[in-house]
């Protein structure tokens, strides 16, 4: 097993996680980088991944620090589940939906300004669309269910207050048909820009 960090280890915001477990990767939340304006043009770069080749993504809560990235994920060729508590799925449609308006006007603003001054043009983070399509793939789960992410890797989520919603994920990886390890996340925080591998087994 491979636990990385590619975001929320040495700053605040950017949850990113990946966890590998027998050729197989899921990720951990996919927030959005929020600060300085230099920190959040960060959030246009190239996923440390590859969108396309992730199994399943769990997402904790709907906070965008936490799932802000999610419809860029989409975008990039993200066609997999994204698994949370149902609640969090509710409330992250209104959270994206807003975010997708506000980047849009923001840019739509930006852009008079360049235009007049000859500049390129920017372009949006990500549309209402790409929040729809994000929101279209979550899957629904209650506190205490057992949720098959991969065959070999079992989630629970259990309620940790701070939001509606918000789960604490135990997972549960299935070794051997007699044999379960238990572990909770995250190990230990490694630096953002040297991604490391926080644990193997």
């Amino acid at each position: 097993m491979e636990l990385e960090f590619f975001g929320a280890a040495g700053e605040v915001t950017g949850s990113c996680h990946i966890l590998r477990v027998a050729g197989r990767t899921i990720l951990l939340d996919c927030g959005m980088i929020q600060g300085s304006k230099r920190a959040e043009s960060r959030n246009r770069d190239p996923f440390p991944f590859s969108a396309k080749d992730l199994d399943a993504v769990v997402l904790s809560h709907a906070h965008l620090d936490h799932s802000g990235r999610l419809p860029l994920l989409v975008r990039r060729g993200f066609r997999g589940p994204i698994h949370t508590h149902f609640a969090t799925r509710d409330l992250t449609k209104v959270l994206l939906a807003d975010a997708a308006h506000l980047g849009v006007r923001d840019v739509e603003r930006r852009n008079r300004r360049r235009r007049r001054a000859g500049k390129p043009l920017l372009t949006p983070l990500f549309e209402l669309q790409d929040a729809q399509r994000a929101v279209a793939q979550m899957a629904t789960h209650r506190y205490h269910e057992a949720i098959q992410v991969t065959p070999e890797v079992t989630v629970v989520f259990q309620d940790a207050g701070h939001i509606m919603g918000y789960a604490m994920s135990q997972r549960r990886r299935r070794r051997t048909p007699s044999a379960v390890q238990r572990r909770s996340w995250p190990v230990r925080h490694t630096d953002t820009a040297r991604p490391r591998v926080a644990s193997r087994h």
